[in-house]
């Protein structure tokens, strides 16, 4: 094999075990239950109704205490991006319905994640690095 060939193919090994040792540990980072503390411009949120419940594999189930959500977001270091979610279709009061809505929006626009306080509390940024999702560990 050409000397440029190796070195082409050692950087690239060095690259994705790199990428994905870092993935598998903010994911397993980010595995557990949470309550959602904060999502961007919705008032009245009662934390201890919602939930987010993460799996070893990044698998998401959320509620903010009506309809129950999937998703599966794909994780590379810290960037994140979550593909289609899933929800149940009951009716909800008009307070749970919009925030719902917003919490599926700011899913749709979260771009990386931050594990902060030891593991305890995780935020989810835009592109812009604007706060949209913050999220506390259950005890």
């Amino acid at each position: 094999m050409p000397r440029f060939m190796t070195i082409a193919v050692a950087l690239a090994m060095v690259g994705f075990v790199s990428t994905t040792t870092l993935a598998a540990d903010l994911t397993s980072g980010l595995a557990g239950k949470w309550h959602i503390l904060n999502i961007e411009g919705v008032a009245d949120l009662k934390p201890a109704n919602t939930e987010v419940t993460i799996a070893d594999d990044g698998a998401m189930t959320l509620t903010v205490g009506c309809n129950r959500m999937r998703a599966n977001p794909k994780i590379a270091g810290a960037k994140f991006a979550i593909g289609p979610i899933t929800s149940t279709r009951m009716a909800c009061e008009p307070p749970l319905a919009l925030q719902e809505r917003a919490l599926q929006q700011a899913l749709e626009a979260a771009r990386s994640v931050k594990l902060e306080d030891a593991g305890a509390r995780a935020t989810l940024l835009d592109i812009s690095d604007t706060l949209l999702v913050t999220l506390k560990r259950k005890s």
